[in-house]
């Protein structure tokens, strides 16, 4: 079974198809880390601005 579904696997598979999947993992990556840039901002510490004693 497991040799069948390899050779369905290679003969579905394209450069274009590859591309695309790395392209949305890629931009799911980037969306995350905009996210967690956006939490670190809202919760960042007041008392430790520079300027206030």
């Amino acid at each position: 079974m497991p040799v069948r579904a390899a050779a369905v696997g290679r003969q579905f598979t394209s450069a274009a198809v590859s591309v695309i999947f790395l392209t949305f993992a890629a931009c799911s990556i980037f969306y995350v880390v905009i996210q967690l840039l956006g939490v670190a901002h809202k919760k960042a510490r007041k008392d430790l601005e520079p300027g206030e004693s």
